[in-house]
């Protein structure tokens, strides 16, 4: 048999959710006025100790980056050093994550995806890049070419003489086979 569905207690539940919703929409507004009034006194104190940064835009919170740092070259030049760095590592291309975290180490720590994304979409577009179906973007042939030529001419034999790819497959080995080849 099946338990009658009893209204009282649905009734009470959507009550004491509402209860709780507007608690925590108080809480909420606190908390909101809380940090505009840390944010006032905080430029105050930074304009009273000569603290503050008189090129901060206006409306940006302190510490705020407010742009690309000094110095960094331009974001295409970032994307194809990239991606020229991703080729002497055996990666043909870069998704955008691998671009950003590239520019991120490299020059600008607190860069966003929307910096550097759509600008490697217009590279593409321009022809500049390859758009790869994996998502990855890539060097053009020619660029890629040159790199690799490099990679190749600046690649010395070891004192044993042995390739890269020889001495990739030793190092994988057990250590008594590779005391045994030398």
């Amino acid at each position: 048999m099946v338990k009658p569905i009893d209204m009282g207690l649905i009734q009470a539940r959507r009550k004491k959710i509402a209860e709780e919703y507007a608690r925590l929409a108080e809480a909420m507004d606190a908390l909101k006025n809380e940090e505009k009034e840390l944010a006032v006194a905080e430029r105050v104190f930074a304009k009273l100790s000569g603290a503050g940064d008189s090129r901060q835009r206006k409306g940006s919170k302190p510490n705020e980056p407010s742009g690309k740092p000094e110095g960094t070259p331009p974001v295409p030049i970032m994307i194809k050093e990239a991606l020229a760095h991703a080729l002497t590592l055996g990666a043909i291309g870069l998704k955008p994550g691998g671009l950003l975290s590239y520019i991120q180490g490299k020059w600008w720590p607190g860069v966003q995806a929307n910096a550097i994304g759509p600008i490697a979409w217009r590279m593409a577009e321009r022809k500049e890049l390859m758009k790869l179906k994996s998502g990855e973007y890539a060097l053009l042939d020619a660029e890629r070419a040159k790199i690799l030529d490099e990679i190749k001419k600046a690649e010395k034999p070891a004192k044993a003489d042995f390739s890269i790819d020889e001495l990739e497959t030793l190092l994988k080995m057990d250590k008594p086979s590779i005391f045994r080849r030398l």
